[in-house]
């Protein structure tokens, strides 16, 4: 397969937007982020975004106070590179946890812990 048939972001992005109102300033960590999509979608504090080249985010879209993204391999510098299983925030830091692809490692259940330890009480995961 060359390709995937349904992007898994798109299906999140469009969720989000549709709830945004739910998200409003909370902070999301996206794990195996990739190129960073979601920051350029919907951060609010995106400067660094910006500096990037990202596109134009529409005021309607600026949904998260806060996105941090984290890869295994850093593209761009507002992605933290970062072992899934270890990392580097403290406990209770995030209402939303994402896995897009991520999680078709070998190494999914520590993901899941981890995700855990970092995501607030009734956060989203």
């Amino acid at each position: 397969m060359d390709k995937w048939p349904i992007q898994p972001l798109q299906i999140f992005s469009k969720w989000i937007f549709k709830n945004k109102k739910k998200f409003r300033n909370r902070t999301l960590l996206d794990n195996g982020c990739g190129v960073g999509d979601l920051a350029k979608s919907f951060m609010t504090n995106y400067e660094e975004v910006m500096k990037e080249g990202g596109p134009a985010v529409a005021p309607e879209y600026k949904v998260f106070k806060n996105i941090e993204s984290v890869d295994l391999v850093s593209k761009r510098p507002y992605i933290k590179k970062g072992n899934m299983s270890k990392l580097q925030f403290a406990d209770d830091s995030f209402d939303v946890v994402l896995f897009s692809l991520s999680l078709m490692n070998t190494n999914f259940v520590s993901f899941i812990g981890e995700a855990l330890r970092v995501l607030r009480k009734r956060g989203c995961l």
